[in-house]
């Protein structure tokens, strides 16, 4: 989230926005998950506004393990489920 502090920044003192900046502003313009932000998360072809709840999840999801330990056994299946559904954007 810092690529938002900085836009807001420079938004703020009319600073001339570098094109990565740009780029980021015009794909969450676009309801578009930003490069930037693609290029180090999980793939997925969702739109932005779906896409950051189910980021929002699957934090939730991991830090469930991490406030009651490490899970035992998952199942398979959910995991293809997920995996599937963030390939597929469904």
């Amino acid at each position: 989230m810092c690529s938002l502090i900085h836009t807001h920044t420079h938004h703020a003192s009319q600073v001339v926005m570098t094109a990565e900046l740009e780029a980021m502003g015009t794909a969450l313009f676009n309801n578009e998950v930003p490069d930037m932000w693609a290029s180090v998360a999980y793939p997925s072809q969702k739109p932005l506004g779906t896409w950051v709840p189910d980021l929002q999840s699957r934090l939730a999801f991991i830090q469930s393990w991490v406030d009651t330990g490490k899970v035992r056994t998952i199942s398979l299946y959910v995991l293809k489920k997920k995996t599937l559904k963030t390939v597929c954007g469904s």
